[in-house]
């Protein structure tokens, strides 16, 4: 399985909900999600992972395994990390890369770099915004299709993309 698509509705993931599906390749997780279980992602061969800006936990070991290069954090703020019911902490991360970038909101640099687990990655970069007021296309049939970070991506057509958030035609759309 290369793609996962989870409901816009969906709050939290379990413990192991995910753990050992193969090789799953990008993960958009959706707007909405609060809490990621222990090792919910463990071992899926997960390259590019995009965490919504309503996650508020991770637990431990969440995406071990997985050979991390791209972590796209969307929160102002880093997830809390941790299993205070059973009294240790691992990394969500760990097993990542470490050429990984983690990938954080203008100006969250220095308050991920200062926090537990986050600090791991040794290459943390901010996200500018893009300040695109819009995309001006002439007689294109296709869609404009880009990611949040401003990359182009070569779809014909909104329905074809993976769940997510993207920026379709100059504006934010919502894939489910």
């Amino acid at each position: 399985m290369e793609h996962l698509v989870l409901p816009s509705t969906l709050k939290t993931i379990g413990a192991s909900a995910f753990r050992g599906l193969g090789n799953l390749k990008e993960l958009v997780l959706p707007e909405g999600l609060e809490t990621i279980g222990a090792a919910a992602f463990k071992g899926n061969g997960i390259d590019v992972v995009t965490l919504p800006a309503s996650l508020g936990k991770m637990g431990r070991a969440a995406f071990k395994g997985n050979g991390l290069s791209k972590v796209i954090a969307m929160g102002e703020a880093p997830a809390v990390i941790g299993d205070a019911d059973h009294g240790y902490n691992e990394s969500p991360f760990a097993g990542f890369r470490p050429s990984s970038v983690l990938y954080v909101p203008a100006g969250t640099k220095a308050v991920y770099a200062s926090s537990p687990f986050w600090q791991d990655f040794f290459q943390i970069e901010e996200m500018e915004n893009t300040g695109i007021d819009g995309i001006a296309t002439s007689g294109a049939t296709s869609p404009v299709v880009c990611n949040l970070i401003g990359i182009r991506m070569n779809v014909h057509s909104v329905e074809a993309l993976p769940a997510g958030v993207y920026i379709v035609d100059g504006k934010r759309t919502v894939v489910r």
